[in-house]
Formats: structure tokens, sequence, C-alpha cells
């Protein structure tokens, strides 16, 4: 305290009281040993958390997790859509190719020989 490392409070009876985050900073997280499981009421990291506050922060991040999956499942199924749409589009594709070549004629090298009779009169 006369370093100034930690600060404190002075309350009204001229008592210094601490913050406990100001000694956590300090001196780092304490651990607190437990008895049979089960923490003493005295040593909670939290003393002014009560159960019902946990029970509806748990449920609050069951909720979240929840929601998560659910949008993991949402992605999952658009990928195979969006997988299953490209495998069509590439079929489409190689099919039309194969239709285009179906449907152009042959190729011929062979000059094709002109009309006798255009040819005598000269015609083009």
């Amino acid at each position: 305290m006369k370093a100034g490392v930690v600060s404190y409070d002075v309350d009204a009876n001229g008592k210094k009281r601490f913050d406990p985050s100001e000694l956590v900073r300090v001196y780092g997280q304490m651990d607190f040993p437990e008895t049979n499981g089960q923490v003493k009421e005295s040593n909670q990291q939290f003393p002014s958390e009560t159960r019902h506050d946990r029970d509806e922060i748990l449920a609050i991040k069951d909720n979240q997790i929840a929601d998560l999956q659910k949008q993991i499942e949402k992605a999952e199924m658009r990928e195979t859509a969006l997988i299953d749409e490209k495998s069509k589009l590439l079929d489409l594709l190689s099919g039309e190719k194969d239709e285009k070549r179906a449907l152009m004629p042959p190729v011929d090298d062979k000059p094709k020989s002109r009309n006798w009779l255009l040819r005598l009169v000269g015609a083009r």
C-alpha cells in the first residue's frame, strides 16, 4: 500500500478496503482448496453469485450452443446444396458440348463441285 502497488479505499470507520480485482491484478488468480469435491461457501471466488445466477448463466450458454449448432447445420446444408448445384451445372455443360457435337454436320474436307449448268453459264 505504501509503495502504491495495491490501491484501496477507506470506509466511514477509517478501515482500509481492498477490491478483490485489485488483489488479483497484483498477486494473480488464487486457487481455493476443495473439501470433498465441494468448495466452502467462504472460499467462493464470487460470493455474491447465487446458484440461481449460475443456473441462468448455464441456461444462456446452453441456448447459445444450441443456436451455434443450428447455424452449423444450416451452413452444412447450404454447402451440400451448392455442391449438388455445381455438379448439375457441370453435367449440363458437358451434356451441351455432346449435344452440339451431335447437331453439327460432319466436316467435309472435299471441295464441293459446282453444278455443271452453273459452270457452263459462268455463274458463281
